[in-house]
């Protein structure tokens, strides 16, 4: 897999893209050039394609049809550290904060969940139980923490 990254200079294609579930068919021949360095806003009714969109440009889903481009490059040779926050909370209500960050970590765990935690200004709630805001920013520690955030791409609805 080449391992170069999506930088500010690139231009996403979309080129006839298509996305069908058994029968259901969520993205019909979308054809969308994003030039290099735009911000993109995705807003939809419920159940029409954004989180799909979304997922598609991630590359954690492929297309049914169509093709994805970064620049001139297939957009899923060149993904291979995405990340992904659910719309909604995906924690364990039981556990303390530092075990749900530290989910599915290997190893050192611990101080690399502490470490997320204080990337996102939240030391000292480790031990304690998530609630409201906290577990946003819980669920973004899941993550994991980049030296270099893109800018994300919010999916209303």
């Amino acid at each position: 897999m080449n391992t170069a990254r999506l930088n500010q200079g690139t231009p996403l294609l979309l080129n006839a893209v298509t996305k069908q579930y058994a029968d259901n068919t969520v993205l019909n021949q979308l054809d969308l050039h994003i030039p290099a360095g735009q911000f993109v806003a995705v807003v939809g009714r419920s159940g029409g394609g954004k989180s799909t969109l979304l997922r598609l440009l991630a590359g954690l889903e492929s297309p049914t049809a169509g093709e994805l481009l970064a620049g001139t490059t297939p957009l899923a040779e060149i993904q291979d550290d995405t990340r992904m926050m659910f719309q909604d909370a995906r924690l364990l209500p039981w556990k303390s904060v530092i075990d749900n960050v530290g989910l599915g970590l290997k190893g050192g765990w611990r101080d690399a969940a502490r470490q997320a935690l204080a990337a996102v200004g939240l030391e000292n709630r480790g031990d304690g139980v998530a609630c409201g805001a906290v577990r946003r920013a819980e669920t973004a520690c899941r993550a994991g923490p980049r030296a270099d955030p893109p800018a994300g791409i919010i999916a209303a609805g």
